[in-house]
């Protein structure tokens, strides 16, 4: 545990790096004990178990954030409504990742049995700009759709953004599921901006304290990095397939699985979906190519 964001407030850093299946956590050791998000270790969740908690926000619905839900038995589970039906349902969860309408059906069975999903019911749903009193205390409710529909960012006291998802890493904003929405990603980074918290606190990339506008648009700079890629990819018609094996979501890496493939196809089917409606591509058929 870490304790240097002010009385009552401790952040729960994720081991490995806080990379998937982890992510930090926010405690709020107050009147009410809040934790936002729950995937933030075994030790970490021992130590919660002991301490009690009474409400479990989440962010959103991926496993990395919602893993240990069902491990608090007596706690209420929030959520934001877009994303609470996820949460609350294996299919739903299922039809949210979009993997059946991909053609993957295969991938999504091996991925439900490697991560053990849980579903919760959710207590409460949550509404953009709505405020939350836990005591000393006070969280505004920012809804920051783009990486999932429901995806939530937190304003504690005026001051300081849990800003889940919206990172600030140099990968740049991940939107690998059909339910992502990459112009809603960008208005929300627009968003966090326009804020100005003094803290970032994230859900992979630790406090950040310093040059926070600037890291967001480099974060959102990578998008345009990605699209100009794909452009370029273009002059030359492709399939989504063919696409897919350019790397261009993800870039180079030492291990490019099933997950990541499906991943990398939905978010070049989001791309490509962005480009038509903006008639900046054609399809013809299964090919898609620059006008």
């Amino acid at each position: 545990m870490n304790n240097d964001l002010g009385a009552n407030l401790e952040f729960m850093e994720a081991p490995h790096q806080a990379r998937p299946p982890y992510s930090n956590s926010l405690l709020i050791d107050d009147d009410i004990k809040v934790l936002i998000d729950c995937a933030c270790g075994d030790a970490n969740i021992e130590l919660l178990q002991e301490k009690g908690i009474d409400v479990i926000i989440n962010s959103h619905f991926h496993i990395d954030h919602i893993m240990n839900n069902y491990k608090f038995p007596s706690a209420e589970i929030w959520a934001h409504e877009d994303d609470a039906p996820a949460i609350q349902s294996l299919n739903c969860y299922r039809d949210y990742l979009g993997f059946h309408e991909l053609g993957e059906g295969k991938v999504w069975e091996e991925y439900a049995r490697t991560y053990d999903i849980h579903p919760t019911p959710i207590k409460r749903k949550l509404y953009d700009g709505e405020s939350l009193d836990f005591g000393k205390n006070r969280l505004k409710v920012i809804h920051t759709p783009g990486h999932t529909p429901g995806h939530c960012c937190f304003l504690i006291n005026d001051a300081q953004l849990f800003s889940a998802e919206i990172d600030a890493r140099l990968f740049g904003p991940w939107y690998g599921h059909l339910c992502s929405n990459i112009d809603d990603f960008i208005g929300s980074v627009e968003l966090c901006q326009e804020i100005k918290p003094a803290v970032l606190i994230t859900s992979h990339n630790g406090i950040i304290r310093d040059n926070i506008e600037l890291r967001l648009q480099k974060f959102l700079d990578v998008i345009c990095e990605r699209e100009d890629k794909l452009l370029k990819a273009l002059k030359k018609p492709s399939t989504i397939e063919e696409l897919t094996h350019l790397h261009i979501f993800y870039g180079p890496v030492r291990t490019f699985n099933e997950f990541r493939r499906v991943t990398e196809k939905a978010a070049i089917t989001l791309h490509l979906q962005r480009l038509l409606k903006a008639e900046r591509v054609t399809r013809s058929g299964q090919w898609y190519y620059v006008k």
